[in-house]
């Protein structure tokens, strides 16, 4: 019995050991952790089966408390 329990042990903790992420990576720079006093946002999609689109947007001048939407680019929201 005891053997019994030891290898059911050591096959959920290898079920463990091998579980995947499917996790996505985000980063949003603020204007005071930005040497220029610029946001930044970026986002990629980890995985190989998701291909998303890279957009470019030209540096501008805005007025004080300007705001650009953002979408999230699989559902358009």
């Amino acid at each position: 019995m005891r053997k019994i329990c030891k290898a059911l042990f050591l096959a959920l903790m290898a079920m463990f050991a091998y579980h995947q992420a499917d996790a996505c990576t985000n980063l949003i720079v603020t204007p005071a952790a930005s040497t220029d006093g610029s946001v930044m946002i970026t986002y990629a999609a980890d995985s190989h089966q998701l291909y998303g689109e890279l957009y470019f947007r030209p540096a501008m001048k805005y007025g004080k408390g300007a705001m650009v939407p953002i979408y999230e680019w699989d559902t358009g929201k």
